[in-house]
């Protein structure tokens, strides 16, 4: 049995928690919920986590159970004692996604989505040391990156547009720098990003 203390919990965890906390209000009352079980299972696969020793209670059930209980703190619709303790994230974490269920079940979705993409992209893959830019968290932010600073996902795109239209036009500013620079400009092209905001 390994004896050192759990890390603190990240972004990508707390968006997980925090989503079955609206999701299923049972598990909040429960240390041993079926959706708790599944969670921890989830948290315990995040590719940050592979290969580093921690406590054999890291992340069970029960803790994402006191988790969840632990957000009772900051819901307004909360009417028995809450818990003093908490952390600054978690409040951060409340704030920005409990005004916007739909967007934080998207959020929570799209990162049980992309950790088969970061498990597949080699044994370990490091997403930590965003969590202060990465408001989606770690494992969005790292899997934009590794696609961004990926080749084959650009050539494809482009041969996919070419054949598509004839040309790289760009799909938000309609762009073209074949038509502006000639020769030149012929199969260049620079994406736009679309970034949404819950505020």
């Amino acid at each position: 049995m390994v004896k050192n203390s759990n890390p603190n919990w990240t972004r990508d965890e707390l968006i997980l928690a925090l989503d079955l906390y609206f999701r299923e209000p049972k598990a909040r009352s429960s240390v041993s919920h079926h959706e708790c079980v599944k969670l921890s299972k989830i948290i315990n696969s995040l590719p940050v986590y592979a290969g580093k020793p921690h406590n054999v209670t890291f992340r069970n059930a029960n803790g994402i159970g006191m988790k969840l209980r632990n957000f009772l703190k900051y819901d307004p619709n909360y009417k028995g004692k809450r818990l003093s303790a908490g952390s600054r994230l978690e409040k951060e974490i409340w704030e920005a996604f409990a005004g916007d269920i739909s967007l934080l079940k998207k959020t929570a979705e799209a990162i049980i989505a992309n950790l088969e993409d970061l498990k597949n992209s080699g044994p370990y893959v490091d997403i930590t040391g965003y969590d202060n830019e990465a408001e989606e968290g770690n494992v969005l932010f790292t899997t934009h990156k590794l696609r961004e600073r990926s080749t084959g996902l650009p050539k494809r795109k482009k041969a996919s547009v070419l054949k598509l239209i004839g040309a790289l036009a760009c799909e938000v500013c309609s762009f073209d720098f074949q038509t502006t620079y000639g020769d030149i400009g012929a199969e260049f092209a620079e994406c736009h990003h679309i970034q949404y905001s819950q505020h």
